[in-house]
């Protein structure tokens, strides 16, 4: 899946390298060691922080952390980093995500962010609210784990750190049939909800596109 989702972003093909740490023991004291584990060829540029929690880090937060695993992927040219969320839905009905500075798509990179036209996506993916000359874009991919055999809802909601949310963007990875309504009444605010439905037995990917002035 994390092929398709890489695929949607960027044309180009890369190297996804994942990385995982273990301990050894050197005269009392732990270390952490990285070893190269599997290769995979995707597409886009894009960097992935995960630790054991429900969601990854940033790199500066990785540095700190030591993650159970990284997952890394390279472009010549240039690389970016995008976090994910991943939740189990079955164990939570709300839950909160927090947009940083570490999720702004630069500039240069906002013409490489898949387009929102329906024709082209799933029909529970959604798009609303309106855009603006000198907005900032959050990205942030999403990881629904419903591991039951009922299907489970789920209420999220997004802030972000300066500002007022004007438009958000949900899009299903292809395999994915996560279903997803945004609460327009709050748009134009600072909080803003969006509530998902998971399938039974599914992990869903979707990426996250927020924009606010």
């Amino acid at each position: 899946m994390l092929r398709d989702l890489a695929n949607r972003t960027h044309p180009r093909a890369s190297l996804l390298l994942y990385l995982y740490s273990t301990k050894i023991k050197n005269e009392g004291r732990d270390k952490m060691r990285i070893k190269p584990a599997v290769r995979h060829e995707v597409g886009p540029s894009m960097v992935f922080y995960k630790r054991g929690g429900n969601e990854t880090t940033s790199k500066q937060t990785y540095e700190m952390f030591r993650p159970s695993f990284l997952v890394s992927l390279f472009l010549v040219g240039f690389v970016f980093s995008t976090i994910v969320s991943a939740i189990d839905v079955s164990k939570t009905k709300k839950t909160d995500i927090s947009l940083t500075e570490n999720d702004v798509v630069p500039k240069t990179q906002l013409k490489q962010l898949p387009s929102a036209d329906r024709s082209t996506t799933f029909i529970g993916d959604v798009s609303a609210g309106g855009r603006y000359p000198n907005e900032v874009v959050y990205r942030r991919i999403l990881q629904f784990d419903n591991p039951t055999r009922e299907i489970h809802s789920l209420s999220v909601t997004l802030s972000v750190p300066n500002g007022i949310i004007n438009y958000v963007n949900v899009m299903n990875n292809q395999g994915s049939y996560a279903v997803a309504c945004i609460d327009e009444s709050t748009l134009e605010s600072s909080n803003v909800i969006v509530h998902y439905r998971i399938p039974a037995s599914s992990t869903s990917y979707l990426m996250l596109i927020v924009a606010a002035h």
